[in-house]
């Protein structure tokens, strides 16, 4: 039974999502699996996201083991759902988060000679007072 809170959507309007074999539209938010990606974008259960071999994957430290998609990124970036990896813009965090639903970034380390303020919303990197 479809419930009111339930939304039918066409396979290619999942996100670089190129062909779905079962179905032409699917139910969200119980079935969303793609079949075919575009170029660029790897299968992951069920949905496209970047591939390592992209040559637009922007901060991306570390692949996994099939390099298929990004596990780990670079120092100031934060790893989204998706796999990607977006720019904290936290000036001195050295590796951050993104908030659980919440929009913004957390600081989980600041680089040499700064303090994390997790006071401030978001966190910020500080000198120490003198």
């Amino acid at each position: 039974m479809i419930e009111s809170s339930d939304t039918c959507i066409s396979c290619l309007e999942l996100d670089n999502c190129l062909e779905c074999t079962y179905n032409e539209y699917l139910l969200l938010p119980d079935f969303h699996e793609c079949d075919k990606c575009e170029a660029g974008y790897v299968l992951d259960t069920g949905l496209c996201v970047p591939s390592c071999n992209n040559a637009t994957l922007t901060g991306c430290a570390s692949c996994s083991i099939n390099n298929d998609y990004c596990d780990k990124c670079e120092n100031g970036y934060a790893l989204e759902d998706d796999f990607t990896c977006e720019a904290c813009g936290i000036p001195n965090c050295l590796l951050c988060h993104e908030e659980a639903n919440e929009g913004f970034y957390g600081c989980d380390l600041c680089n040499f000679g700064y303090e994390l303020n997790t006071a401030a919303n978001p966190d910020t990197c500080t000198l120490p007072a003198p």
